[in-house]
């Protein structure tokens, strides 16, 4: 049998390395209070919140976690009573590769942020 490649992510590797998705919802929902909080809607602001958040969130994220390579992406809008309706679509290995969506709300901002947790 030929050596298993450092650089692959085995069967162990990933039962050790489980995504958490209370605690991710936790470290994103604490980056949105800490970044926007109880702030109204503010459009000069929209783009310095969005990349705080997910630069926020993907450094949280790596330091906890070597085994994946994370993307964030952070949708913000204004609540006026429009919808918004957010879909992603993945060409990976569902077996090593994870995603975790996560919705927050205060009164004037509505934000998705959608994390992707890709196996090294």
């Amino acid at each position: 049998m030929p050596p298993t490649s450092d650089k692959k992510l085995t069967v162990d590797a990933i039962d050790q390395a489980k995504i958490n998705i209370e605690e991710i919802n936790i470290i994103v929902k604490q980056q949105l209070e800490n970044v926007i909080g109880s702030q109204p809607y503010q459009r000069n602001l929209v783009g310095q919140w969005n990349t705080a958040i997910a630069e926020n969130v993907v450094n949280q994220l790596s330091q906890a976690n070597k085994l994946y390579k994370i993307m964030v992406n952070s949708v913000l809008m204004e609540k006026h009573g429009s919808g918004l309706h957010v879909v992603s679509a993945t060409y990976w290995d569902t077996n090593a590769d994870k995603s975790v969506s996560v919705r927050w709300e205060s009164k004037s901002v509505f934000c998705h942020v959608q994390i992707y947790f890709c196996a090294i």
